[in-house]
C-alpha cells in the first residue's frame, strides 16, 4: 500500500495496522487512527549513506577518510537522535488523551517468540534467496552481536 494512502486506509479499516519506527508513527499520526501499538524493539529505522563505488574509489585518499569518518560520526548521531525522537513520540503518543492507543510492550519471552519463528525465514533466505550464501546475513547478525556487546 502506498504510504500516503495509510493514514486514511487505518482510519477507515482497509488496513489493520502498520509497522513503523515510533517517531514516523508519531510524525505522521498513524496513533491517531489505531487503538493499538505494540513495541517490540525487532529493529531500528536504518538509512543508507551511498555512493557510486568508482566516484568513491576515484577520490583522493583524505577525502576518502573524510567521508568515512563523517558517516561514522553521523551514524552514531542518527541512532541517538532516533532514540531521543522514539522517547518522545512515545510519550507524546502515551498522553494523548483525544486519541487514546493502548501501548503494549512485548516481553522478552514474547520476543524470543518471534526469532524462533523468524529462524525459517533466515534458513530459507540463504538457501532460496541469497546468491552469496547467506553472507550479507551472516554480516548483519555479526555486526548485530558486536553493536549488543
Amino acid at each position: 500500500m502506498s504510504w500516503s494512502e495509510l493514514y486514511t486506509s487505518l482510519d477507515r479499516g482497509t488496513v489493520d495496522g502498520q509497522e513503523n519506527p515510533i517517531f514516523f508513527i508519531g510524525d505522521a499520526s498513524f496513533h491517531e487512527v489505531q487503538d493499538y501499538m505494540t513495541i517490540s524493539n525487532h529493529n531500528n529505522y536504518v538509512a543508507m549513506t551511498t555512493v557510486n563505488s568508482d566516484w568513491y574509489n576515484e577520490l583522493p585518499e583524505d577525502m576518502q577518510e573524510m567521508l568515512d569518518e563523517t558517516t561514522q560520526e553521523m551514524q552514531e548521531w542518527a541512532f541517538e537522535e532516533q532514540d531521543a525522537q522514539n522517547k518522545e513520540w512515545l510519550e507524546t503518543i502515551e498522553n494523548d488523551d483525544e486519541n487514546p492507543t493502548e501501548i503494549i510492550e512485548l516481553t522478552e519471552e514474547q520476543r524470543d517468540a518471534f526469532r524462533d519463528k523468524a529462524e525459517p525465514v533466515r534458513d530459507y533466505y540463504r538457501e532460496e534467496v541469497s546468491t552469496v550464501d547467506g553472507a550479507i546475513l551472516d554480516k548483519l547478525q555479526d555486526e548485530i552481536a558486536e553493536m549488543e556487546e
